[in-house]
């Protein structure tokens, strides 16, 4: 009888204390505010974007380096409020539409460099619009932009 009770108690426990898979890591969030941004406030943040240091203030620097699948250039991805324990092991900068899509990433941003590393040549958003739909924001460093849909 003492034993189902301590099997009981230890269960119970763990179930209050383990991190629920909706639960967003904050950790690497700039601040408190982060993941109330609204996606027009995403856009603009990551259009004005100019430099390395920029892109500190505004993103933080828990990024993952990385190399563009086209123009062999590096790529910094950010990965905004996801749940507990997400993780994107691909190395190239392929999206992972399907964490988007089920609510585990709610935005990644890519931020793409000239060859040398000193300016920023595309910036990316990819994140659910309030339609539900998956979308795509563009920025290039010649003042061109896109946005489309991707997934429905």
């Amino acid at each position: 009888m003492l034993l189902k009770q301590l099997l009981f108690l230890s269960v119970f426990v763990t179930a209050l204390v383990w991190p629920s898979h909706q639960e967003y890591d904050r950790a690497g969030a700039i601040d408190d505010k982060t993941c109330e941004r609204s996606d027009s406030e995403w856009k603009s943040a990551i259009k004005s974007l100019k430099d390395k240091d920029e892109v500190d203030a505004v993103l933080g620097t828990m990024h993952k380096e990385m190399t563009d699948a086209m123009s062999g250039t590096d790529v910094w991805r950010f990965d905004i409020c996801t749940a507990a324990n997400y993780s994107f092991s691909d190395q190239s900068d392929a999206v992972d539409i399907s964490s988007i899509t089920d609510d585990i990433v709610e935005k990644i941003i890519f931020i793409s460099f000239s060859e040398d590393g000193s300016t920023i040549q595309r910036k990316s958003l990819y994140y659910k619009g309030s339609d539900g739909n998956i979308m795509e924001a563009v920025y290039y460093s010649d003042g061109q932009e896109k946005e489309q849909l991707l997934e429905q």
